[in-house]
């Protein structure tokens, strides 16, 4: 498993930025932004960054810890398999 500590108010990902994974929210929650509007909420469990690893887009918004985050990083290609092999992943994306 490829993890990763956020601190409290550390951008996770990027909007705009090339997909080179998705996420899975292990502990933690984080704030969704775009255009430096909050628009959404991650909690534990959630996957996000899964829309840009899927069409290989680049990133639709701002991911920023609202609190100390364990994250796991998926690539691309297993993300993919694991979508495809597991549909019921799919309520789990934010």
């Amino acid at each position: 498993m490829n993890t990763h500590l956020y601190n409290s108010g550390q951008q996770i990902l990027g909007y705009g930025e090339d997909s080179q994974f998705a996420c899975r929210l292990l502990s933690g929650s984080a704030k969704v932004l775009r255009a430096g509007d909050v628009i959404g909420t991650i909690t534990s469990g959630q996957y996000f960054g899964a829309l840009a690893a899927l069409t290989g887009n680049k990133r639709a918004a701002t991911i920023v810890a609202s609190e100390d985050c364990l994250v796991e990083h998926i690539n691309n290609q297993t993300f993919k398999d694991m979508v495809q092999n597991t549909p019921e992943a799919l309520d789990k994306i934010s």
